[in-house]
């Protein structure tokens, strides 16, 4: 059951990634950010700070440069 869950968010991440515009400015991080928030989407900023260990202005930076602030409310 845990494997086929894993399975599962693999090809989750695997097709977020494909979708997702790459770009060499992007860094590991932010798109840990991004694959964090694609898999709990419509969760509050305070859920992705929890889930992550890192500090609130992290986050926020990370989803700015998402372009993703606005769907995150606080």
């Amino acid at each position: 059951m845990v494997l086929q869950k894993l399975i599962k968010q693999e090809k989750l991440i695997i097709q977020i990634l494909m979708n997702f515009n790459f770009n060499a400015n992007i860094s590991v991080p932010v798109v840990y950010k991004f694959i964090t928030i694609a898999l709990n989407e419509g969760r509050r900023m305070i859920h992705y700070v929890e889930m992550t260990g890192l500090l609130k202005s992290t986050i926020s930076r990370h989803l700015l440069e998402l372009g993703l602030a606005k769907f995150c409310t606080q």
